[in-house]
């Protein structure tokens, strides 16, 4: 199954149905502004965060 590029996903559930590898979460968090922790858990968070509409920001974008 092809996946869309993640700036035309609309939501969460629907980036759900994807799987990332964890370096391409981190590169769409830094991409975005987005705290970008090492874990996968946490990265899931911060971009259901964003989704939510709720920006969790990088130390820089602060």
């Amino acid at each position: 199954m092809d996946r869309p590029d993640f700036d035309s996903i609309k939501d969460y559930a629907e980036f759900s149905k994807y799987y990332w590898y964890r370096e391409e979460l981190i590169r769409i968090c830094k991409a975005h502004g987005l705290a970008a922790p090492s874990g996968k858990i946490e990265l899931n968070q911060v971009i259901e965060a964003y989704f939510s509409g709720k920006k969790i920001l990088s130390e820089k974008s602060r």
